[in-house]
């Protein structure tokens, strides 16, 4: 998925009733024209939005809240032009995001 460089949407996906398991988003730290970044029901084993903090263009991005609560609070530091999305619902984020270590997967 890295070597689509020009990408400016992305979404990936679980179903209603199952999780999509992805071992890292570290492949998608090279999609640096991407925009748009849709991750829901989806986890990563090591429970870390940090490679997208390498997506300067990312402006809207929608994910579940289980992420640890200091990877919304990094990304939106790493990424000024980050605008909308999961990310700035705090009230959200304070009640469903896993404080200190997320859950395993």
């Amino acid at each position: 998925i890295g070597d689509l460089s020009r990408l400016e949407g992305l979404a990936i996906e679980g179903s209603t009733w199952t999780t999509q398991v992805v071992e890292s988003l570290g492949p998608l730290a090279r999609l640096r024209k991407l925009k748009y970044l849709f991750l829901s029901n989806l986890r990563s084993q090591d429970s870390s939005l940090t490679p997208l903090r390498e997506l300067d263009a990312l402006v809207h991005l929608r994910t579940a809240y289980w992420w640890p609560e200091e990877e919304f609070r990094g990304l939106r530091a790493a990424l000024p032009r980050l605008k909308y999305g999961s990310l700035f619902d705090e009230e959200l984020i304070g009640r469903f995001s896993k404080r200190g270590n997320a859950a395993p997967i």
